[in-house]
């Protein structure tokens, strides 16, 4: 869920906003948030699998 609702919650504003259109910082920003979301969820998920850390 944390990844789905900043990604999104971009994409229909750029769908339902009139005159709202992505650019390149926008571009850049959700995708910088969405990696740094999928590296973060990603090393949970190791730590709760490694019990000895």
């Amino acid at each position: 869920w944390k990844f789905i609702i900043p990604v999104f919650g971009a994409i229909l504003s750029w769908i339902l906003i009139p005159n709202e259109s992505p650019d390149l910082v926008s571009i850049a920003g959700i995708t910088t948030t969405a990696i740094a979301l999928v590296l973060f969820n990603r090393q949970n998920a190791i730590q709760s699998k490694d019990p000895a850390s």
